[in-house]
């Protein structure tokens, strides 16, 4: 997240078993992120956006040996109708011929409909998460791999 979205001030749990969804894991991060430069100046307006926000991403992990399944939701109520929506991402890997497979779908939890009149604005919100997860799975792919990469050269040390 710091990599990727310039990210910072991550305040973050441990993974925790899940009580609602046994023998998965779960952790929670808050943190600050600086408001994207591409967002046009009307729907800053509209939706009094800031600068900065603070966000809150919670994470699901489950699987087995064959393959993982990582369930994000990230959330900010920094902005106007924040609390009525959350962005869900899924990411599936799974071990196929002698790699690993990473499959991905994003899609907007609207946990409360927006008014009527704000149809451009929903729009715009799924289409910017959207937008947003296409170009950076490279990056979340690269930090992965750099992770691992990581990982293996503890084990051999």
């Amino acid at each position: 997240m710091n990599k990727v979205a310039s990210c910072y001030d991550f305040v973050s749990t441990a993974w925790e078993d899940c009580k609602l969804h046994p023998g998965s894991q779960v952790r929670k991060c808050i943190y600050t992120a600086p408001v994207p430069p591409d967002i046009p100046a009307f729907a800053k307006r509209l939706l009094n956006v800031p600068d900065q926000v603070s966000g809150c991403t919670v994470w699901r992990l489950n699987g087995t040996s064959q393959e993982l399944l990582l369930l994000q939701h990230s959330y900010t109520r920094d902005v106007l109708y924040g609390d009525r929506f959350k962005v869900q991402s899924t990411m599936h890997f799974s071990e196929e011929n002698s790699g690993v497979t990473i499959r991905q779908w994003i899609e907007i939890v609207w946990e409360k409909p927006l008014p009527w009149t704000h149809g451009m604005v929903r729009h715009f919100i799924d289409t910017k998460a959207r937008q947003d997860t296409m170009d950076s799975a490279g990056d979340m792919v690269q930090c992965l791999k750099d992770a691992v990469a990581a990982l293996d050269l503890e084990c051999v040390q």
